[in-house]
């Protein structure tokens, strides 16, 4: 009886501790390490804007105009969240963004947060659940802010396109009274690191 024992006790340990050997340390989900893969680096950015008047995810430029900065897009400690910093040179003067997106577990979807100089609230993490959706699919970063008092009506939508090893297209459209979205912005955007 004795040495059943000790024979049953010597198999759980072995199989609990190869248990713990095979899960090892939690991972990244592979949806945001494929994304932190093709924007990972920084970038020399040109923009140009088309004339607009602000809304609550813009600046105002009534003329339109050009600018230029620079994008920096790098992986957290484990590669758990993955953050843009961005200073920009506007029609109306810098611009200071931070930017983090990560994996949601619980709702299988990017979620993301952004902190804009131009914004009175700075960041807005209440916006993060509710208002802002991500996306990628491997060749389109989307970024769309929902209006908080009509879910349905986008008043923000963002796409990175022509992802390559050395450059990106951003563009931004707003929303507009009608629904409808109006293109406000493109940048063009080279690997400079």
């Amino acid at each position: 009886m004795q040495n059943s024992r000790l024979g049953l006790a010597s198999a759980l340990t072995i199989l609990l501790a190869g248990g713990a050997q095979a899960a090892g340390p939690p991972q990244p989900a592979p949806q945001l390490r494929s994304l932190e893969a093709a924007l990972t680096g920084v970038w020399s950015v040109t923009d140009s804007f088309a004339p607009n008047g602000a809304n609550a995810d813009s600046i105002n430029t009534p003329k339109g105009g050009t600018g230029h900065g620079i994008q920096v897009w790098r992986s957290s400690l484990g590669g758990f969240t993955f953050m843009e910093e961005e200073r920009q040179e506007t029609p109306v003067g810098q611009v200071f963004i931070v930017g983090y997106t990560w994996w949601d577990a619980t709702s299988g979807k990017l979620r993301g947060m952004e902190c804009n100089s131009q914004w009175p609230k700075g960041c807005d993490a209440l916006a993060s659940q509710s208002e802002v959706e991500l996306s990628w699919d491997g060749k389109r970063f989307v970024v769309d802010f929902r209006d908080p008092k009509d879910p349905r009506r986008i008043v923000w939508h963002e796409v990175f396109t022509d992802i390559t090893p050395t450059t990106f297209v951003q563009t931004a459209d707003i929303g507009q009274p009608d629904g409808s979205l109006k293109r406000w912005m493109t940048i063009h955007a080279k690997r400079i690191k």
